[in-house]
């Protein structure tokens, strides 16, 4: 039983391997991001981090309870009782709808350019928060294309718009250690519902057997991997696939 099982392992990591390892030669990489609020729910309303409740709603006082996804954990915490109070509902509606997103990208090596399109409301479970919230229903519709080409001047043309890279770039990565997996860059961003501005640190993952142009949109000049994971206070991005052809 023991040999049956190590066997089993060994199978299932190696299939992982190819579909994420970067070979020398491909047609095209196909890969798929997820981005998820970071917000927690339960009956009595939302948990996360202090940075993103002052932000998305300024003015609502939270207190810190257990997270309801781990007790261990404490989280700040707001009642939709409040949020219904002070008229922020809405922004929390909004929050979650453009920050649940799955980007489903293909990047090609001959014309250099990455093809993507980002869908919104990608699962079920968002679509019974925001029926439970009292929002729209939302569907899985290709609600945004765009196109990353890294010829030349590299520049991003989203939504009809080509936006040259050198407007839109990301700081450099600070890398946290040698093997430089793991980094942050710093950005400074304005809240479109409350109008708040903060300086937003980020932390990127990266894999040193991903392509570099395994990316979310967001190009890192200083690195030559795939982005494996970014994270803020407001959502995670994750990559959940790779296939080479």
């Amino acid at each position: 039983m023991k040999k049956i099982l190590t066997l089993v392992l060994l199978t299932f990591a190696v299939n992982i391997y190819s579909q994420t390892a970067n070979p020398k030669n491909f047609k095209t990489v196909k890969f798929v991001y997820s981005q998820k609020s970071n917000f927690e729910f339960d009956q009595r309303g939302i948990y996360g981090d202090t940075t993103a409740l002052k932000a998305l709603f300024p003015g609502n006082n939270y207190i810190f309870q257990p997270n309801p996804k781990d007790s261990s954990k404490t989280s700040a915490f707001i009642s939709y009782h409040t949020l219904t109070k002070t008229k922020n509902m809405g922004n929390l509606r909004y929050h979650l709808y453009h920050t649940n997103i799955t980007t489903e990208a293909t990047y090609n090596p001959k014309t250099k350019k990455t093809e993507y399109y980002n869908y919104y409301c990608p699962d079920e479970e968002l679509k019974k928060i925001l029926i439970f919230l009292k929002g729209s229903r939302c569907n899985r519709n290709k609600s945004e294309m765009g196109t990353i080409d890294y010829s030349d001047n590299i520049h991003i043309k989203h939504v009809g718009l080509s936006i040259p890279i050198k407007e839109i770039a990301k700081s450099l990565i600070e890398f946290q250690d040698s093997t430089k997996s793991t980094g942050t860059y710093d950005e400074h961003v304005i809240i479109n519902l409350s109008n708040q501005e903060y300086d937003l640190t980020y932390l990127v993952e990266f894999d040193n057997n991903l392509n570099k142009h395994i990316t979310p949109i967001d190009i890192f000049a200083n690195s030559d991997f795939g982005v494996k994971k970014v994270s803020n206070p407001f959502y995670t991005i994750e990559l959940i696939s790779v296939s080479y052809n």
